[in-house]
């Protein structure tokens, strides 16, 4: 996010000072040297609630995902300390596409949406307070009631570019959105070709256009113009961050092709910014987040 304001904040009398200490044990005191964007955050995270979350390549993926989300609200706290009170009127949501019929699991998905903007301070108080933990204690139950009923809501990610993303994104904010994916890029209702341009991505396509060749994969789709249906081109108000990219442990080479491919159409919608990264141990995948946000 852009920084280019700066402020010295004493956080005794922040809004939130009672949730940070008064001293770190290395001599600093309460006052802190903080960096304030000028802009308010709008974090959309789109999780991938597929049969990806009991894949036994990669153990742990609800443990992985929630690990995820927790390191986003944390810098999303930061900014809201930045800020201050008065000035907090972020957003930070977790949303799935298409959204769960389960009325259970939509139920709970209506806990993992906070739009400070129109809250009091006491309001934004009670949010700085548990937000970790709201959203924690509703995705585990999300995450195990969709592992029991083995209901597989998917995760339509080329439609959610397509069509649903304008219902989270807002001119006025910063919009960063995080897609947590293996990066087999499918869902039944959208399978789709043009050309040499698709709304899919999964392994036997991989194999038909030889890009099983590491060696050959990217000159491949850059000769052949291979990638995904770009339907639009004017996301430059976003920023998107893929992770947990998880290629088949015998094609590792897959990581290549959905990097180039998601690159490609984030270039081609005129996404600002967007990186990807592939599955990792939760602390590398710390670093990927804050590094992006930074």
């Amino acid at each position: 996010m852009k920084k280019t304001v700066f402020a010295f904040l004493t956080l005794g009398i922040s809004l939130f000072s009672s949730c940070v200490p008064e001293g770190d044990g290395n001599g600093k005191g309460t006052e802190e040297s903080v960096e304030i964007s000028t802009k308010q955050l709008n974090v959309t995270i789109l999780l991938d609630l597929s049969d990806r979350i009991i894949a036994t390549d990669t153990p742990n993926h609800t443990e992985r995902d929630l690990a995820i989300v927790s390191n986003v609200v944390k810098y999303f706290k930061e900014d809201m300390r930045a800020k201050g009170a008065y000035m907090a009127k972020g957003k930070i949501q977790v949303v799935f596409s298409p959204a769960p019929s389960n009325s259970a699991i939509a139920s709970l998905a209506k806990t993992l949406v906070i739009d400070l903007g129109p809250m009091d301070s006491k309001r934004k108080k009670y949010y700085y307070d548990n937000m970790d933990s709201i959203f924690t204690s509703s995705l585990r139950k999300i995450y195990d009631m969709s592992i029991q009923s083995k209901s597989w809501v998917g995760c339509d990610i080329w439609r959610f570019f397509k069509d649903e993303i304008d219902l989270y994104k807002d001119n006025d904010y910063d919009n960063i959105f995080i897609v947590v994916t293996d990066g087999y890029i499918y869902h039944k209702s959208s399978m789709m070709q043009q050309g040499n341009r698709y709304s899919y991505l999964l392994p036997n396509l991989i194999r038909s256009k030889g890009l099983d060749n590491p060696t050959k994969c990217l000159d491949i789709i850059a000769t052949q113009d291979l990638g995904f249906i770009a339907t639009r081109k004017d996301l430059n108000d976003t920023k998107v961050l893929f992770l947990e990219l998880n290629p088949n442990s015998s094609r590792p080479s897959d990581f290549d092709v959905m990097k180039e491919f998601l690159g490609k159409w984030c270039s081609e919608m005129g996404v600002q910014k967007y990186a990807c990264y592939k599955t990792a141990l939760p602390v590398q995948t710390e670093k990927a987040i804050k590094k992006f946000f930074d």
